[in-house]
């Protein structure tokens, strides 16, 4: 014959009625299998169905993309051999559809009475709105930086630039003295020598000054 329960059972399963209908975050027991025993209320309307009854003997593999159902089962399999607990870890949870939530996740080794291993139980809170709002961050700090750069090295380019006369003159002589040699070559080898090098400077100037002017410019 059945036994009655006493009070103390008879709390606990009351408390844990109304823990698994009124938390807001997903909680969930599974067998060693992985198949949900007990699931929450969050638990089913996060997976898009109406009752428990809906979720419970099924496994995470009905719901979640493949790709997160990889991660699900060796998350467990490792707590069931090594007995130990995942703690506060930030999920990317993938669906079917393509979207992508975040959880942070704490999974527990499932033990009965005997103190026998019979699976895992886990507690996933949404912070999905957290991690959209920490990515925007990141990218407006981004966009910062970047603007802050390209502000510098305008300032520098411009800087340069208004003092540009002193670099047109240098081109300017060093054209004459490339002329000069070249006139030279003809009797002067080594000018002929001197004369492509000193083009070669004055080409690296005037890049140099296109490049600064381009960067002001943007």
């Amino acid at each position: 014959m059945p036994t009655t329960p006493t009070p103390s059972q008879a709390l606990d399963t009351v408390l844990f009625k109304a823990l698994l209908e009124k938390a807001t975050d997903a909680i969930y027991f599974k067998d060693a299998e992985g198949r949900f025993l007990r699931v929450s209320n969050r638990m089913v309307g996060a997976f898009n169905r109406d009752h428990p009854s809906q979720v419970e003997g099924k496994t995470a593999a009905e719901f979640y993309s493949e790709d997160h159902i990889k991660e699900v089962k060796a998350a467990e399999a490792k707590i069931m051999q090594s007995g130990l607990p995942m703690l506060d870890v930030e999920e990317a949870e993938t669906w079917p559809d393509g979207s992508i939530t975040w959880a942070s996740t704490s999974k527990f080794p499932l033990y009965d009475t005997d103190g026998a291993l019979i699976g895992t139980f886990g507690i996933s809170r949404d912070i999905t709105e957290h991690k959209i709002a920490e990515e925007e961050l990141q990218d407006a700090n981004n966009r910062l930086i970047e603007e802050g750069r390209k502000s510098a090295v305008a300032e520098f380019a411009g800087t340069v630039l208004a003092n540009m006369g002193g670099s047109i003159i240098e081109i300017r002589q060093g054209l004459d003295r490339a002329l000069t040699l070249l006139q030279q070559a003809r009797t002067n080898p080594e000018a002929l020598a001197k004369a492509t090098e000193e083009v070669r400077e004055l080409r690296y100037v005037a890049q140099t000054l296109s490049d600064l002017m381009k960067i002001q410019a943007s």
